[in-house]
């Protein structure tokens, strides 16, 4: 082999003990912020952000009930997974929905289910939320736990009108005021009064 030849080869990977990998600050940070999900506004809100707060486990059921009397909806955000616990719990007593869509994301991306078919996770589950609702005066709570998954209910997961209209269920006062609650009830499941 030429001195032209060896100094045009490529290098040998260097297996041993010895070999290091060295990345700069910098490569590790743009690693990182590649990593990071951006996140999309995924419905209208009516506060700000910084007008979220924070409370305790033991708070949780009063703050949900405060928030249905002002006609808002609860977004929690938990990193401990005791509203999990406590949601779940709950959902087996009496008066909630818990569905776990972060199966039926995961399930997306891992190719065994459309998002349609997902969404219709989300609207049988709604639907049986509107008839246990019927059927008692306390209020009824829908939660859809998404764990560490980010789905975009605004252009992913957003089937208008009869399956998840996700811009029009996510708006308490528009989907509370209008009969489009109706529109996702299939008719064998039978008639809200």
């Amino acid at each position: 082999m030429s001195k032209n030849q060896k100094k045009n080869a490529p290098a040998k990977a260097d297996t041993g003990p010895k070999s290091v990998l060295a990345y700069t600050a910098d490569d590790i940070r743009r690693a990182q912020e590649a990593a990071k999900p951006t996140l999309k506004v995924v419905a209208a809100v009516d506060a700000p952000i910084n007008q979220f707060e924070m409370i305790e486990l033991s708070g949780l059921d009063a703050a949900c009930k405060e928030a249905h009397k002002a006609g808002k909806y609860v977004m929690l955000i938990d990193r401990t997974d005791k509203a999990a616990d406590f949601f779940s719990y709950s959902a087996q007593l009496h008066n909630t929905t818990w569905v776990e869509f972060n199966r039926e994301v995961f399930a997306v991306a891992m190719g065994t289910k459309t998002k349609r078919e997902a969404c219709e996770v989300l609207r049988s589950n709604l639907t049986q939320a509107l008839f246990a609702a019927a059927d008692t005066a306390e209020p009824h709570r829908f939660v859809i736990y998404l764990d560490n998954k980010i789905p975009n209910f605004v252009d992913e997961y957003n089937y208008e009108p009869d399956l998840w209209p996700a811009s029009n269920i996510f708006s308490y006062s528009t989907y509370r005021s209008s009969e489009d609650f109706r529109s996702i009830i299939k008719p064998n499941e039978g008639p809200l009064t």
